[in-house]
Protein backbone atom coordinates (compact mmCIF):
# COMPACT_ATOMS: atom_id res chain seq x y z
CA UNK A 1 0.00 0.00 0.00
CA UNK A 2 1.44 3.12 -1.06
CA UNK A 3 1.02 7.20 0.87
CA UNK A 4 -1.83 7.75 -0.95
CA UNK A 5 -3.84 4.39 -0.87
CA UNK A 6 -2.95 4.74 3.08
CA UNK A 7 -4.46 8.37 3.40
CA UNK A 8 -7.69 7.27 1.47
CA UNK A 9 -8.04 4.38 3.47
CA UNK A 10 -7.61 6.12 6.77
CA UNK A 11 -9.57 9.09 5.75
CA UNK A 12 -12.80 6.44 4.30
CA UNK A 13 -12.13 4.66 8.34
CA UNK A 14 -12.44 8.05 9.97
CA UNK A 15 -15.50 9.94 7.99
CA UNK A 16 -17.35 7.29 5.87
CA UNK A 17 -17.01 6.79 1.85
CA UNK A 18 -15.84 9.59 -0.51
CA UNK A 19 -17.00 10.74 -3.97
CA UNK A 20 -15.13 10.45 -7.01
CA UNK A 21 -14.02 14.19 -6.66
CA UNK A 22 -12.52 13.53 -2.77
CA UNK A 23 -10.76 10.83 -4.04
CA UNK A 24 -9.31 12.44 -7.03
CA UNK A 25 -8.14 15.52 -5.18
CA UNK A 26 -6.40 13.10 -2.94
CA UNK A 27 -4.90 11.27 -6.09
CA UNK A 28 -3.73 13.87 -7.49
CA UNK A 29 -3.20 17.00 -5.71
CA UNK A 30 -2.64 16.02 -2.05
CA UNK A 31 0.82 18.30 -1.16
CA UNK A 32 4.26 16.22 -1.90
CA UNK A 33 2.79 12.99 -2.36
CA UNK A 34 0.30 13.23 -5.01
CA UNK A 35 0.43 11.76 -8.71
CA UNK A 36 1.04 16.15 -9.63
CA UNK A 37 3.14 16.80 -7.19
CA UNK A 38 5.58 13.93 -8.76
CA UNK A 39 5.13 13.25 -12.03
CA UNK A 40 5.64 15.14 -15.18
CA UNK A 41 4.13 14.70 -19.18
CA UNK A 42 6.59 13.71 -21.76
CA UNK A 43 7.82 10.82 -23.34
CA UNK A 44 9.46 9.19 -19.98
CA UNK A 45 6.44 10.27 -17.94
CA UNK A 46 3.03 9.14 -18.24
CA UNK A 47 1.47 10.84 -21.10
CA UNK A 48 2.30 13.43 -24.05
CA UNK A 49 0.77 16.64 -24.37
CA UNK A 50 1.00 19.17 -27.43
CA UNK A 51 3.76 21.34 -25.93
CA UNK A 52 6.07 18.57 -24.69
CA UNK A 53 5.82 17.14 -28.45
CA UNK A 54 6.45 19.60 -30.32
CA UNK A 55 7.68 23.60 -30.04
CA UNK A 56 5.27 24.00 -33.48
CA UNK A 57 2.11 24.16 -30.88
CA UNK A 58 3.48 26.93 -29.13
CA UNK A 59 4.70 28.61 -32.49
CA UNK A 60 1.26 28.78 -33.70
CA UNK A 61 -0.07 29.74 -30.42
CA UNK A 62 2.67 32.69 -30.77
CA UNK A 63 1.14 33.63 -34.31
CA UNK A 64 -2.28 33.81 -33.00
CA UNK A 65 -1.46 35.79 -29.93
CA UNK A 66 0.38 38.11 -32.83
CA UNK A 67 -3.08 38.75 -34.90
CA UNK A 68 -5.13 38.87 -31.24
CA UNK A 69 -2.44 41.69 -29.91
CA UNK A 70 -4.19 43.83 -33.23
CA UNK A 71 -7.14 44.66 -30.35
CA UNK A 72 -4.65 46.49 -28.32
CA UNK A 73 -2.99 49.85 -28.43
CA UNK A 74 -0.61 49.04 -25.29
CA UNK A 75 0.21 46.68 -23.06
CA UNK A 76 -1.59 43.53 -22.22
CA UNK A 77 -1.31 40.45 -19.89
CA UNK A 78 -1.36 36.72 -21.11
CA UNK A 79 -2.62 34.53 -17.83
CA UNK A 80 -1.89 30.58 -18.79
CA UNK A 81 -3.67 28.19 -16.81
CA UNK A 82 -1.48 25.05 -15.75
CA UNK A 83 1.84 25.86 -17.44
CA UNK A 84 3.60 23.68 -15.48
CA UNK A 85 7.47 24.09 -15.98
CA UNK A 86 6.89 26.86 -19.37
CA UNK A 87 7.21 24.52 -22.06
CA UNK A 88 4.41 26.17 -23.81
CA UNK A 89 5.11 29.84 -22.42
CA UNK A 90 8.75 29.76 -24.07
CA UNK A 91 7.50 28.84 -27.33
CA UNK A 92 5.10 31.47 -27.41
CA UNK A 93 7.28 33.82 -26.20
CA UNK A 94 10.35 32.82 -28.98
CA UNK A 95 8.02 32.72 -31.78
CA UNK A 96 7.21 36.12 -30.97
CA UNK A 97 10.64 37.65 -30.67
CA UNK A 98 11.42 36.15 -33.28
CA UNK A 99 8.46 37.31 -35.72
CA UNK A 100 7.17 40.53 -33.68
CA UNK A 101 10.33 41.42 -31.38
CA UNK A 102 8.34 45.07 -30.38
CA UNK A 103 5.65 43.01 -29.31
CA UNK A 104 7.88 41.34 -26.35
CA UNK A 105 7.72 44.93 -24.57
CA UNK A 106 3.90 45.52 -24.39
CA UNK A 107 3.29 41.53 -22.79
CA UNK A 108 3.37 40.61 -19.35
CA UNK A 109 3.06 36.82 -19.04
CA UNK A 110 1.79 35.03 -16.15
CA UNK A 111 1.37 31.49 -15.15
CA UNK A 112 -1.04 29.99 -12.82
CA UNK A 113 0.57 26.64 -11.45
CA UNK A 114 0.35 24.73 -8.18
CA UNK A 115 3.14 24.36 -8.26
CA UNK A 116 6.15 27.27 -7.87
CA UNK A 117 8.81 27.67 -10.29
CA UNK A 118 11.87 30.04 -9.93
CA UNK A 119 14.30 31.48 -12.89
CA UNK A 120 12.42 29.52 -15.89
CA UNK A 121 12.44 33.01 -17.76
CA UNK A 122 12.43 36.45 -17.02
CA UNK A 123 9.18 37.62 -19.11
CA UNK A 124 7.50 35.01 -16.76
CA UNK A 125 6.11 35.27 -13.68
CA UNK A 126 4.51 32.73 -11.42
CA UNK A 127 1.36 32.67 -9.30
CA UNK A 128 0.08 29.81 -6.61
CA UNK A 129 -2.91 31.13 -5.25
CA UNK A 130 -6.14 32.65 -6.99
CA UNK A 131 -6.15 35.30 -4.58
CA UNK A 132 -3.23 36.67 -7.12
CA UNK A 133 -5.48 36.42 -9.94
CA UNK A 134 -6.59 40.06 -10.41
CA UNK A 135 -8.77 41.89 -13.16
CA UNK A 136 -6.94 42.64 -16.09
CA UNK A 137 -7.20 43.21 -19.71
CA UNK A 138 -5.92 40.29 -22.10
CA UNK A 139 -5.57 36.87 -23.16
CA UNK A 140 -6.12 33.74 -21.15
CA UNK A 141 -4.75 30.62 -22.36
CA UNK A 142 -4.74 26.89 -21.27
CA UNK A 143 -3.89 23.35 -22.63
CA UNK A 144 -5.14 20.10 -21.28
CA UNK A 145 -5.96 22.21 -17.71
CA UNK A 146 -9.74 21.68 -17.36
CA UNK A 147 -9.83 17.86 -18.27
CA UNK A 148 -7.23 17.96 -14.93
CA UNK A 149 -9.94 18.61 -12.37
CA UNK A 150 -11.75 16.36 -10.07
CA UNK A 151 -15.22 15.25 -11.08
CA UNK A 152 -17.91 13.30 -9.31
CA UNK A 153 -19.42 10.10 -11.59
CA UNK A 154 -23.07 9.41 -11.25
CA UNK A 155 -25.51 6.86 -12.65
CA UNK A 156 -28.67 6.22 -13.35
CA UNK A 157 -29.76 3.47 -10.90
CA UNK A 158 -33.71 2.10 -11.56
CA UNK A 159 -34.99 5.01 -12.93
CA UNK A 160 -33.05 7.45 -10.01
CA UNK A 161 -29.79 8.70 -10.56
CA UNK A 162 -27.23 7.88 -7.86
CA UNK A 163 -24.01 9.26 -6.76
CA UNK A 164 -20.99 6.85 -7.14
CA UNK A 165 -19.11 6.63 -4.21
CA UNK A 166 -15.78 4.75 -3.28
CA UNK A 167 -15.46 2.77 0.30
CA UNK A 168 -12.59 0.60 1.21
CA UNK A 169 -12.42 -2.77 3.16
CA UNK A 170 -9.33 -4.26 2.13
CA UNK A 171 -9.31 -2.79 -1.19
CA UNK A 172 -11.05 0.46 -2.58
CA UNK A 173 -14.77 -0.24 -4.15
CA UNK A 174 -17.75 1.49 -5.46
CA UNK A 175 -21.04 2.35 -3.65
CA UNK A 176 -23.76 3.99 -4.88
CA UNK A 177 -25.68 6.79 -2.72
CA UNK A 178 -27.94 9.90 -2.50
CA UNK A 179 -26.56 12.51 -4.70
CA UNK A 180 -24.02 15.34 -2.91
CA UNK A 181 -25.66 19.29 -2.45
CA UNK A 182 -23.21 19.69 -5.38
CA UNK A 183 -24.61 17.37 -7.65
CA UNK A 184 -28.17 18.09 -7.23
CA UNK A 185 -27.22 22.07 -8.08
CA UNK A 186 -25.43 21.07 -11.34
CA UNK A 187 -28.56 18.79 -12.41
CA UNK A 188 -30.95 21.60 -11.60
CA UNK A 189 -28.95 23.96 -14.93
CA UNK A 190 -27.65 20.71 -16.51
CA UNK A 191 -30.62 18.07 -16.74
CA UNK A 192 -29.14 14.49 -17.47
CA UNK A 193 -30.63 12.11 -20.07
CA UNK A 194 -29.12 8.01 -18.97
CA UNK A 195 -30.30 5.31 -19.87
CA UNK A 196 -30.48 2.85 -17.03
CA UNK A 197 -27.07 1.26 -15.74
CA UNK A 198 -25.01 4.62 -18.11
CA UNK A 199 -23.00 6.46 -16.25
CA UNK A 200 -21.60 10.26 -16.69
CA UNK A 201 -19.03 12.67 -14.93
CA UNK A 202 -20.24 15.66 -13.36
CA UNK A 203 -17.53 18.53 -14.26
CA UNK A 204 -19.06 21.60 -12.31
CA UNK A 205 -15.89 22.67 -11.75
CA UNK A 206 -15.36 23.38 -14.96
CA UNK A 207 -18.09 25.22 -14.69
CA UNK A 208 -17.33 27.31 -11.88
CA UNK A 209 -14.19 28.00 -12.67
CA UNK A 210 -14.54 29.45 -15.92
CA UNK A 211 -17.18 31.75 -14.53
CA UNK A 212 -14.08 32.33 -12.06
CA UNK A 213 -11.90 33.66 -14.16
CA UNK A 214 -14.66 35.12 -17.37
CA UNK A 215 -15.39 37.45 -14.23
CA UNK A 216 -11.81 38.42 -14.08
CA UNK A 217 -11.48 39.67 -17.83
CA UNK A 218 -12.20 42.82 -18.59
CA UNK A 219 -11.27 43.09 -22.22
CA UNK A 220 -9.63 40.22 -23.96
CA UNK A 221 -10.29 36.92 -25.06
CA UNK A 222 -10.11 32.98 -23.53
CA UNK A 223 -8.41 30.24 -26.05
CA UNK A 224 -9.15 26.80 -23.85
CA UNK A 225 -7.46 23.76 -25.94
CA UNK A 226 -8.29 20.37 -24.29
CA UNK A 227 -9.85 16.56 -25.45
CA UNK A 228 -13.42 16.34 -25.36
CA UNK A 229 -16.29 17.20 -27.43
CA UNK A 230 -19.18 20.18 -27.46
CA UNK A 231 -21.63 18.15 -25.67
CA UNK A 232 -21.45 15.64 -22.53
CA UNK A 233 -20.19 12.02 -23.55
CA UNK A 234 -21.02 9.15 -21.12
CA UNK A 235 -18.50 7.34 -19.31
CA UNK A 236 -15.03 8.40 -20.14
CA UNK A 237 -13.31 8.64 -17.19
CA UNK A 238 -9.63 6.93 -17.47
CA UNK A 239 -6.28 6.54 -16.01
CA UNK A 240 -3.02 6.94 -17.96
CA UNK A 241 0.27 5.49 -16.79
CA UNK A 242 3.25 4.40 -19.20
CA UNK A 243 1.35 6.23 -22.43
CA UNK A 244 -1.19 3.39 -21.68
CA UNK A 245 -4.67 3.83 -20.52
CA UNK A 246 -6.90 1.76 -17.95
CA UNK A 247 -10.29 2.09 -17.40
CA UNK A 248 -9.98 1.25 -13.97
CA UNK A 249 -9.15 4.52 -12.10
CA UNK A 250 -9.53 3.82 -8.17
CA UNK A 251 -6.39 1.15 -7.93
CA UNK A 252 -3.00 2.56 -7.34
CA UNK A 253 -4.08 5.66 -6.48
CA UNK A 254 -1.08 8.49 -7.00
CA UNK A 255 0.25 6.26 -9.31
CA UNK A 256 -2.04 7.16 -12.53
CA UNK A 257 -2.88 10.60 -13.87
CA UNK A 258 -6.80 10.28 -13.70
CA UNK A 259 -9.02 12.11 -15.94
CA UNK A 260 -12.21 12.33 -18.47
CA UNK A 261 -13.21 14.40 -21.17
CA UNK A 262 -13.88 17.92 -21.18
CA UNK A 263 -17.38 19.09 -21.60
CA UNK A 264 -16.94 22.13 -23.98
CA UNK A 265 -20.71 23.19 -23.51
CA UNK A 266 -20.42 24.02 -19.72
CA UNK A 267 -17.51 26.04 -20.84
CA UNK A 268 -19.22 28.27 -23.18
CA UNK A 269 -22.26 28.48 -20.97
CA UNK A 270 -20.19 29.46 -18.32
CA UNK A 271 -18.54 32.06 -20.34
CA UNK A 272 -21.72 33.42 -22.00
CA UNK A 273 -23.08 34.37 -18.39
CA UNK A 274 -20.26 36.52 -17.77
CA UNK A 275 -20.57 38.51 -20.87
CA UNK A 276 -17.97 36.41 -23.01
CA UNK A 277 -19.10 36.06 -27.02
CA UNK A 278 -18.28 33.13 -28.73
CA UNK A 279 -15.70 33.83 -31.64
CA UNK A 280 -14.93 29.67 -33.02
CA UNK A 281 -14.69 26.17 -31.80
CA UNK A 282 -12.69 24.05 -33.67
CA UNK A 283 -10.44 21.08 -33.75
CA UNK A 284 -6.73 20.90 -33.15
CA UNK A 285 -6.22 20.61 -36.25
CA UNK A 286 -8.22 23.45 -37.73
CA UNK A 287 -6.94 25.62 -35.38
CA UNK A 288 -3.26 24.57 -36.19
CA UNK A 289 -3.99 25.46 -39.64
CA UNK A 290 -5.92 28.26 -39.74
CA UNK A 291 -3.11 29.51 -37.21
CA UNK A 292 -0.15 28.86 -40.04
CA UNK A 293 1.22 26.02 -39.01
CA UNK A 294 2.44 24.85 -42.83
CA UNK A 295 3.79 28.22 -43.37
CA UNK A 296 5.86 28.16 -39.40
CA UNK A 297 7.24 24.97 -41.06
CA UNK A 298 8.06 26.02 -44.63
CA UNK A 299 10.23 28.84 -43.07
CA UNK A 300 11.68 26.84 -40.81
CA UNK A 301 15.42 25.25 -41.48
CA UNK A 302 14.07 22.17 -39.85
CA UNK A 303 11.38 20.96 -42.30
CA UNK A 304 11.74 17.55 -41.95
CA UNK A 305 11.48 17.01 -38.34
CA UNK A 306 8.95 19.69 -37.80
CA UNK A 307 6.80 17.85 -40.74
CA UNK A 308 7.23 14.39 -38.61
CA UNK A 309 6.21 16.39 -35.74
CA UNK A 310 3.39 17.96 -37.21
CA UNK A 311 1.90 14.53 -38.18
CA UNK A 312 1.11 14.22 -34.40
CA UNK A 313 -0.67 17.84 -33.89
CA UNK A 314 -2.64 17.12 -36.63
CA UNK A 315 -3.66 13.41 -37.52
CA UNK A 316 -7.42 12.73 -36.91
CA UNK A 317 -5.50 9.74 -34.89
CA UNK A 318 -3.92 11.24 -32.33
CA UNK A 319 -4.18 14.97 -31.45
CA UNK A 320 -5.70 16.62 -34.51
CA UNK A 321 -9.78 15.60 -33.86
CA UNK A 322 -9.59 14.48 -30.19
CA UNK A 323 -8.48 18.20 -29.22
CA UNK A 324 -10.79 20.57 -29.05
CA UNK A 325 -10.25 24.51 -29.59
CA UNK A 326 -12.72 26.91 -27.99
CA UNK A 327 -12.01 30.62 -28.15
CA UNK A 328 -14.09 33.28 -26.39
CA UNK A 329 -13.78 36.84 -26.66
CA UNK A 330 -15.00 39.94 -24.03
CA UNK A 331 -15.17 43.59 -25.85
CA UNK A 332 -14.99 46.75 -24.14
CA UNK A 333 -17.68 48.66 -26.53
Amino acid sequence: MNEIERLISEKIKEKGRLSYKEFIEIALYYPEIGYYYRFRPGKEGDFLTSPTSSSLFGFVIGNFVIKFSQFFKGDFEILEFGGGEGILARDVLNFIKENEPELLNRISYKIFELFKREGIDEKITYLTSLDSVNEFEGLIISNEFFDSFPFRVVENFKGEIKEVYINFDGKFFEELGDPSKDVKDYLEKFPLELEEGERTEIRFENYKFMKFIAEKLKKGGILTIDYGSEKPRKNTYRAYKNHKVFTDIISEPGEKDITSDVNFDLLRRAGEEEGLEEVFFYSQERFLLEYGILEIIEKSGEKEILKNQAKFLLSPEFMGARFKVLFQEKRIQ
